[in-house]
């Protein structure tokens, strides 16, 4: 540690002089002393007495490790290099193309994930892309009854068509391939690419992917997951598990926003309509006659619901929230509209009732 020299009173008498006044300043004797364990010395004093390192504290090699450096001349290898030049297995050292063949014939798509090396040997092939998709979803195509597929079968379709490299593009060349009819490959509608997959006749248990369900919608989004309702399975309708959650929060964000098509999207796969969708679309005043028709009567076809559809008797339509926002700058067809879905549900009440009990 370094020294400092502090000056102290000594007991000696002081020294008197005189100011520019002339009057007798008396000035204390000042003796410096020195005090170990300062670092507040001046340059001169630093000079004087450099600092001195405890020899105790060093970090001395031995001298076998002297002599081994002095002979080879090398240096320790950086981090990065260490890490290269540990020993790799007997796969991880396979080129990327025999890997690529293990991967498309063993079609287990855990296979990528054994080592970094695989993944990055695995990932971005557009030909393996194709083969993958290929090869996990043909057993779950042309199913007669839901129970010729496997259920091991339906996850492993389903991993396939929710990986991040399964997006619009890659599904609907991959559409255009499997089209028996040759006028369908140079016609990507919507329509024509529904068709192709209908023809297929995929499982009627294939759940929709969840990256599909979740807001924000984009095109893609809309054209992928038209495809896929394109059958018009209700697959969503029994569904209590992740895909039930995250396509409830996929409806609300529709109604929210008033994607008018997506929550006919989303209604087509079974999800079902209560009076807290309702009480959302009024709430956020984005009602539509559209979206209020689909929110009423959102099942397939057949009934005698709003154009043709199964009414929803589930939904209050006197629902207090909701007719407070009456009060507040609603729309008149709005309240004219849940007037009359009102009065059709007590009529089909009405009906059931005399049905059911015709002698009560």
């Amino acid at each position: 540690m370094d020294d400092h020299f502090v000056s102290v009173q000594s007991p000696s008498a002081p020294v008197a002089q005189s100011n520019l006044a002339g009057h007798a300043v008396v000035k204390p004797n000042w003796t410096p002393i020195k005090v170990r364990g300062k670092r507040h010395r001046t340059l001169i004093e630093k000079a004087a007495e450099p600092k001195r390192r405890n020899a105790t504290l060093r970090k001395t090699r031995s001298s076998k490790q002297a002599s081994d450096s002095k002979d080879d001349g090398s240096k320790p290898l950086p981090r990065k290099q260490r890490r290269e030049t540990m020993h790799i297995t007997l796969l991880e050292s396979l080129p990327a193309e025999i890997l690529q063949m293990i991967f498309e014939y063993s079609l287990n798509l855990d296979f990528p994930f054994t080592c970094t090396r695989t993944i990055a040997a695995l990932s971005g092939s557009r030909h393996l892309h194709t083969c993958l998709t290929t090869g996990l979803l043909s057993p779950i195509l042309h199913a007669c009854s839901p129970f010729d597929v496997l259920q091991a079968r339906l996850n492993d379709a389903h991993r396939i068509l929710n990986s991040r490299f399964m997006t619009w593009s890659v599904f609907s060349r991959w559409l255009c391939t499997q089209a028996q009819d040759e006028a369908h490959i140079h016609e990507q509608s919507a329509d024509a690419l529904s068709k192709v997959w209908m023809s297929l006749e995929p499982a009627r248990t294939l759940l929709p992917p969840t990256k599909l369900l979740r807001a924000p919608f984009t095109e893609d989004k809309t054209s992928f997951l038209t495809i896929l309702a394109a059958p018009a399975y209700q697959v969503l309708a029994h569904d209590k598990g992740l895909h039930a959650e995250v396509a409830r929060e996929g409806l609300e964000h529709a109604v929210r926003v008033g994607d008018v098509s997506m929550l006919s999207l989303l209604f087509r796969l079974g999800m079902p309509s209560d009076t807290d969708l309702l009480r959302v679309a009024v709430i956020g005043r984005n009602m539509s006659p559209d979206m209020f028709d689909l929110i009423v009567s959102p099942s397939g076809p057949s009934g005698d619901g709003l154009h043709g559809r199964t009414a929803n008797d589930a939904i209050d339509f006197l629902d207090e929230e909701v007719w407070q926002q009456m009060d507040h700058g609603a729309p008149i067809w709005l309240k004219r509209a849940l007037k009359e879905a009102q009065i059709r549900k007590e009529r089909r009440q009405l009906e059931y009732h005399e049905h059911v009990m015709p002698d009560v």
